[in-house]
């Protein structure tokens, strides 16, 4: 009896091909969003300078973009790497694993020895986005205002419901956004103030304009006209005599006077009978001796 050979469709092949395919891409995908949020939350992290002392060095980091960096005053490439900063000096890369705490930032060595940097300042072009950013179309479905710390904090408000936040970093014209749970946005600066200072962005097609504290207090505390200048009041008159002082007020002080001196008595010449003998007539008084009266044997 011969064998049948069963033969399998073309199309549930190609139907198990793809069902294969989506699941190997969705897994690619998803892996490589979370690296690519890993990454951007890192890199606003990152984002400013740090510093290593000694008893008598120092060694510092700047990272002043996604790419620039500053090492030890030298400006070098790097790149972030899922949990590790991959450093080009000299065409070399050398990794470093790090772990960021806080305003703590501790790097591994490549013997094996672990450098724990503190953070000496946040970014510079971060600190040029700060403040509160209203929309200036009211009737826009966007979020009623921006808020930015001119750190790395950012927070979304709506007219209602819950905010959202996250960090964010400057790249040139650039707000990059990295959200809490970890979806990422983009905002553009499309005007600045002399000093720099972002004062337009656009986000998700709307524009929010900054407000800046002395355009908020002088829009809320106007002055308040002080009206006709009322001319000079009415005159008052003589000033009255001052107060005598409180305590008596001594006059100039008065030489003394010479003191008048004793009368001079005349005294009587010698051999007067006005002068008395200072001799006593009396017998002269006899104090004894210190002599033994005994006789000496």
């Amino acid at each position: 009896m011969r064998q049948r050979h069963q033969h399998i469709p073309v199309l549930h092949l190609l139907r198990t091909f793809s069902f294969i395919s989506l699941v190997f891409l969705a897994f690619i995908s998803n892996g490589f969003s979370q690296d690519s949020s890993s990454s951007d939350r890192n890199l606003a992290l990152l984002r400013g300078t740090w510093q290593y002392h000694t008893f008598d060095q120092k060694w510092t980091l700047v990272f002043e973009s996604d790419h620039s960096l500053i090492l030890d005053r030298d400006p070098v490439e790097y790149s972030i790497i899922p949990d590790s900063i991959a450093v080009r000096v000299n065409n070399e890369i050398t990794k470093y694993p790090f772990t960021v705490t806080g305003n703590q930032l501790t790097l591994k060595l490549e013997d094996g020895t672990e450098r724990t940097y503190s953070r000496d300042e946040y970014g510079e072009d971060e600190g040029l986005v700060h403040g509160e950013y209203f929309i200036t179309n009211a009737a826009a479905a966007g979020y009623a205002m921006i808020s930015f710390n001119g750190l790395n904090r950012f927070s979304l408000l709506p007219d209602s419901g819950k905010s959202e936040a996250g960090l964010y970093r400057i790249e040139d014209d650039l707000v990059l956004l990295t959200f809490d749970d970890g979806s990422v946005g983009e905002a553009q600066i499309i005007t600045r103030y002399d000093d720099g200072s972002a004062m337009d962005i656009v986000y998700l097609g709307d524009e929010y304009e900054a407000v800046r504290i002395d355009e908020t207090v002088g829009y809320q505390q106007p002055i308040s006209d002080p009206g006709p200048d009322p001319g000079p009041g009415p005159d008052p008159g003589p000033f009255p005599p001052p107060a005598p002082p409180p305590y008596p007020i001594p006059g100039p002080t008065q030489p003394p006077a010479s003191p008048t001196p004793a009368a001079q008595t005349e005294r009587p010449a010698r051999g007067s009978a006005e002068v008395k003998s200072t001799k006593d007539d009396t017998a002269p008084r006899d104090f004894g001796t210190t002599r033994s009266t005994t006789p000496r044997r």
